[in-house]
């Protein structure tokens, strides 16, 4: 989506921050890992924020996704002040909007694929045989539908990797966050990963924001957002994807 046809039909973004700071005391010193970050995402956008390790780009994922809490500044998501929210509002908003993907994929791992699948409706209330069906439809969508009984320890890491993105994707969120999604697989593996996310968030028009330390998986974005020492030093718009 190029900036003039967002200008032209007044598209309004998904995920605003303005003046965005997360400031930590370790003894005498103050680290600014974020650093009064303005950044809009817009809706059916991948943005990639791309950086060193240190450089603050997953702080700054974690903040738009309200996992951490900023020290200052303002995040918006679908007209929501995000920052203003309490903790049980920002659950409750999370769970209804918001998927995240985990480097370290973060399964329970007592729970078989299916089960893990399906978590995020049983926490949204969903009944047991809607929910088993439409997790079981998100494995098959991910290519394993064979591997509905199987538990994580069962499981290799690029189908741990599946299983997490079925899970993020299974409530069908507005927008979706990942951290270093490839980080632990191999490079075949993590294209494969990396294909499979692009193709479902494309035909879902999902947004998704996605961190990485590695340029060459930012080749998927529209958008790539380049993080050094807790500021945004450039924002590269790529050509449209189909």
């Amino acid at each position: 989506m190029s900036e003039n046809l967002r200008e032209n039909q007044e598209i309004k973004p998904i995920l605003q921050c303005r003046a965005l700071c997360k400031y930590y005391k370790i003894e005498d010193e103050v680290v600014k890992a974020c650093d009064k970050i303005d950044l809009d995402v817009y809706p059916g956008e991948f943005v990639c924020i791309v950086g060193t390790s240190g450089s603050g780009k997953s702080t700054l994922l974690y903040l738009l996704a309200g996992i951490e809490r900023s020290t200052s500044g303002e995040i918006q998501i679908l007209g929501k002040r995000t920052d203003k929210m309490t903790e049980s509002e920002l659950v409750k908003f999370r769970l209804d909007n918001v998927g995240f993907i985990f480097q370290s994929f973060n399964l329970m791992p007592t729970m078989t694929a299916l089960e893990n699948v399906a978590l995020p409706l049983t926490l949204r209330g969903v009944k047991h045989f809607p929910r088993l069906k439409e997790a079981a439809g998100m494995l098959k969508t991910v290519g394993l539908g064979a591997r509905f009984k199987h538990k994580p320890n069962q499981l290799s890491g690029g189908q741990q990797q599946r299983v997490s993105i079925a899970r993020a994707m299974v409530s069908k969120p507005k927008i979706l966050f990942a951290d270093e999604p490839t980080g632990n697989l191999d490079s075949h593996t993590s294209e494969e990963i990396l294909e499979l996310l692009t193709k479902e968030v494309r035909e879902n028009k999902t947004t998704l924001i996605m961190v990485t330390h590695d340029m060459s998986k930012a080749k998927y974005a529209d958008k790539i957002v380049r993080i050094t020492d807790g500021h945004i030093d450039e924002i590269i718009i790529q050509e449209e994807k189909q």
